[in-house]
């Protein structure tokens, strides 16, 4: 029992999981199984723990800020459960104006020099309604028209003003209105389900799926562009670490600028260990300035076979406007990088299994692909060249899109 209680403060101290395993035995092993020194260790740590969290605030400086985007600042992730219920997304009624000095990609490796080219510093204000959605205050029970997906629907790392439902809404009579968090097709069905007593009787709702991150393969198929054996066993560790994080992120207070940076070096310290030698990050100049791409996007876009989850609420469904596919920004970029892309599975699965439930699909890749050729020149991109996600030129291209599709 004692035992059980030290590995669960060292647990709390954020360190990685094969950390807490060696120094809970090694600790052990020290104390010569003693109950009683054991036990005082252990809530020694407790104590240091206690003390950490009550030193949070004034540690974390604009030089060494907690976070640096909305999603890690106001997210809410303990309070979702795939299978379960879930209350508040972000925090309510947020308006908050966060300096974000750079994208995702950049903060995937850290010790490349390259990364440093891909920094372009924004100003994102981020604003949340009473149900914890990226909406002003009341704007979503007057809407007709609501985006449901994940952190692109969201506008992750984009000015309020400037995300998708915003943007939209400069070219649509009625309101509209966002349901996005960071998260799988799974719970966006939950997003309009749970909301569904709020929604005008006219609402409808129109689902965003991204290539990258909302698709898998089968389990008994095997994917056209193997990933390396090596890769998936560091993924599935990592999922761990992860699941960790988000435990710890229950218990610590969110600005404890300590855990933070110790869950950061954690990370780190793993992947320089366990990670495979292939990089995150794929450096690719594209007109005169250097691009980021993630590898498991690359993956996923190079593949062949994969699915998704579709709806099966018919209650949700029946309120389902259509549904709208996000490329990669490999598959944007693909012509002009050279690469030859095969057929895009991913658009034909969503839109065969939705066409069968007569639910139109709508595939955003031309959209996209022609505002980069129309901007490039400029030297103007409509993906972050540091991040996963679109800048505000996509979103305005493909908003525009979207309203000729959806009818203004």
């Amino acid at each position: 029992m004692v035992f059980l209680l030290l590995f669960i403060a060292i647990f709390l101290l954020g360190f990685p999981i094969w950390v807490d395993i060696l120094l809970a035995f090694l600790i052990r092993f020290i104390l010569k199984k003693n109950a009683f020194q054991i036990g005082f260790t252990a809530v020694l740590l407790f104590i240091l723990i206690v003390v950490l969290n009550a030193m949070n605030s004034n540690l974390a400086t604009k030089r060494a800020p907690a976070f640096y985007r909305e999603t890690e600042k106001w997210g809410r992730f303990r309070e979702i459960e795939k299978w379960g219920s879930y209350t508040t997304i972000f925090e309510k009624n947020v308006n908050d104006t966060i300096e974000q000095p750079y994208g995702d990609l950049y903060t995937l490796e850290l010790d490349n020099p390259l990364r440093e080219e891909l920094k372009e510093p924004r100003t994102v204000e981020f604003i949340t309604d009473e149900f914890g959605y990226r909406n002003e205050p009341s704007r979503l029970k007057k809407s007709s028209v609501i985006l449901v997906g994940d952190s692109f629907t969201l506008g992750s790392g984009i000015t309020q003003e400037e995300d998708p439902a915003h943007t939209l809404q400069k070219f649509m009579k009625p309101v509209v209105g966002s349901i996005a968090f960071p998260a799988g097709p799974e719970i966006y069905e939950k997003f309009i389900e749970d909301f569904l007593p709020h929604a005008k009787s006219d609402a409808k709702f129109y689902v965003f799926y991204f290539e990258g991150n909302d698709f898998s393969f089968p389990e008994n198929q095997t994917a056209t562009f193997k990933q390396p054996i090596s890769e998936l066993l560091f993924d599935k560790y990592e999922a761990l670490e992860l699941w960790k994080g988000g435990i710890l992120s229950r218990i610590h207070k969110r600005n404890n600028i300590i855990f933070r940076k110790v869950r950061a070096a954690s990370y780190r310290i793993n992947r320089k260990l366990f990670k495979p030698p292939d990089p995150l990050v794929e450096y690719i100049k594209i007109g005169d300035k250097l691009v980021g791409f993630y590898q498991h996007y690359i993956y996923m876009t190079l593949s062949s076979g994969i699915t998704t989850y579709i709806f099966n609420d018919r209650n949700v469904l029946n309120r389902v406007g259509g549904i709208f596919f996000i490329p990669t920004k490999y598959r944007v970029y693909s012509d002009v990088t050279g690469v030859k892309l095969g057929n895009n599975d991913a658009f034909e699965y969503l839109s065969n299994e939705y066409g069968n439930l007569g639910i139109p699909v709508y595939d955003l890749t031309k959209c996209l692909k022609d505002e980069a050729d129309k901007l490039l020149p400029q030297g103007k991109y409509v993906f972050w060249r540091g991040d996963t996600h679109w800048n505000n030129h996509g979103i305005l291209a493909a908003m525009k899109c979207v309203a000729s599709d959806v009818g203004s």
